[in-house]
């Protein structure tokens, strides 16, 4: 099987001031783009960041702890559940996933490795946890590692 480019960016849009820090992961929305083959799959200019991260690193915490594949079905608090998830990755043979969401811009036939999605994710959690720390929110940041 061919390997795909994935790629998780994003661009923080909003972070929480004053009150909002309590209620951080609700408060801090950006950009999120996942690019396959360079190709843009999913791009939403207002989603929960750290909300999302989480999703993830709790999903690699599963599969790392299981060492079986794991689904992931990603809904936020600002969405309705009734439309479907936002994000799927359905495992479909032992270390390959299928990805899919509700807001696709093109249908991904192809599967992806398990070691790429790992690469992704992480990378995009790094990467979050960085600019939180960049803008004062290493607290959440901190939260956000230690999910899983």
């Amino acid at each position: 099987m061919i390997d795909t480019e994935l790629k998780l960016e994003f661009t923080i849009q909003r972070c929480p001031v004053d009150d909002q820090i309590k209620y951080a992961v609700a408060y801090l929305e950006g950009e999120l783009m996942i690019k396959i083959d360079g190709q843009v799959f999913f791009q939403e200019p207002d989603i929960m960041l750290v909300e999302f991260g989480t999703e993830l690193n709790k999903w690699l915490g599963k599969l790392i702890a299981t060492k079986k594949p794991v689904s992931m079905e990603y809904f936020t608090m600002d969405h309705d559940e009734a439309e479907g998830a936002i994000l799927t990755l359905e495992p479909v043979a032992n270390t390959r996933y299928l990805i899919h969401s509700i807001w696709q811009e093109f249908t991904c036939s192809r599967s992806i490795s398990e070691h790429e999605l790992i690469v992704a994710t992480t990378t995009f959690i790094e990467g979050l946890n960085i600019e939180l720390g960049r803008r004062g929110l290493v607290g959440l940041g901190n939260t956000l590692s230690q999910i899983g």
